[in-house]
């Protein structure tokens, strides 16, 4: 069941580049993500990972609809996606999305970095939603 939208979400015009830019932003945050894994920077990670999904949010509602949020704020990201991406996976991959911001902000409410396990969860949801967010954008016209 897809959530009403209770208020206009901010939204500004994409430039057609726009979502190669986010694209190429979320690939690298994906990599300072598998990186600090790597080094132990747990807390790092884990916002690596929201910075990765972020990204691609913004450059799957780019290229689908040439539009981005103006504020970038991970709940206009995930709304704006549900409603405009009819993908079999589209709720699944939002629901993580936003769980996976969820425990990065408890985490720091709780004033404590991220676990091993909490930053490896949340490395392997990002690689995930990679996968399916790659796979709504149009890489043959790269």
């Amino acid at each position: 069941m897809k959530p009403v939208l209770k208020r206009k979400i901010m939204q500004k015009i994409a430039e057609p580049h726009d979502w190669r830019i986010c694209l190429n932003n979320s690939e690298n945050h994906l990599r300072i993500l598998q990186d600090s894994t790597k080094r132990a920077g747990w807390s790092q990670a884990g916002l690596a990972a929201l910075h990765t999904m972020t990204t691609l949010g913004e450059a799957i509602l780019a290229s689908r609809i040439g539009l981005r949020t103006a504020s970038e704020s991970p709940g206009e990201i995930a709304a704006l996606l549900l409603k405009q991406c009819d993908h079999p996976e589209t709720e699944k991959q939002i629901l993580n999305y936003v769980e996976s911001v969820g425990r990065f902000h408890q985490a720091k409410f709780e004033d404590r970095g991220l676990s091993e396990e909490e930053a490896k969860e949340l490395e392997r949801i990002a690689e995930e939603f990679l996968r399916w967010g790659r796979s709504l954008l149009p890489l043959s016209h790269l």
